[in-house]
């Protein structure tokens, strides 16, 4: 990817990974673990996301995390959100940058966030005014933008419209996610490329 200025590693471990266990993590648990990554030098973490507690609710306490995490340090402290709701619940928390999901393939996104693709990318419409009114940083991610296990190969004219519309509700980014692990070098320079 010779076109390409940096690239920015955000660790995701303390949002994909904690959402997955079954035993809820302390409070107390999460900040520790986070500050220990911040002081490692780890310089972005997705440390939570604003999603409904009813259907994750490991994540219930995302605001509460993010008073205890260490702020002095620079680095950045992500929430990953996919509807207005938890834009307004983490403006309301202070979050600074967040990050929005929606899935390349229609069935994913179905089974993900209980909506269409297309009513994702509208209902990011209000997820910008609501970011831009807090001065809070936004950045869009394609799950299954690499394959989806549903659907298999997923087109890159889809990928395309979905970073284009990122590109025009002015999101500051775009990430692809390899959801399922399917990717191969090829393919992730074809997509970025594309």
């Amino acid at each position: 990817m010779a076109d390409a200025k940096f690239i920015q590693i955000t660790e995701v471990g303390t949002r994909d990974g904690f959402q997955a266990e079954s035993k809820f993590i302390s409070t107390s648990e999460k900040i520790q673990t986070i500050n220990a990554l911040v002081a490692a030098g780890v310089p972005r973490i997705e440390y939570s996301s604003f999603v409904s507690p009813r259907a994750i609710p490991q994540l219930a306490d995302a605001a509460e995390v993010l008073k205890g995490l260490n702020h002095q340090t620079g680095a950045e402290f992500v929430a990953l959100i996919a509807n207005a709701k938890g834009a307004r619940r983490a403006a309301d928390a202070g979050v600074k940058d967040l990050v929005v999901v929606v899935s390349a393939s229609e069935s994913h996104n179905k089974k993900n966030v209980n909506r269409s693709v297309s009513e994702s990318l509208v209902g990011f419409e209000e997820v910008a005014m609501i970011a831009d009114d807090a001065g809070i940083t936004v950045h869009g991610a394609i799950a299954t933008g690499l394959g989806c296990p549903f659907e298999g190969d997923v087109p890159l004219s889809q990928i395309g419209l979905i970073a284009e519309r990122f590109q025009a509700l002015g999101f500051s980014g775009v990430g692809l996610g390899d959801t399922t692990g399917m990717a191969t070098p090829v393919l992730v320079r074809d997509t970025c490329r594309f």
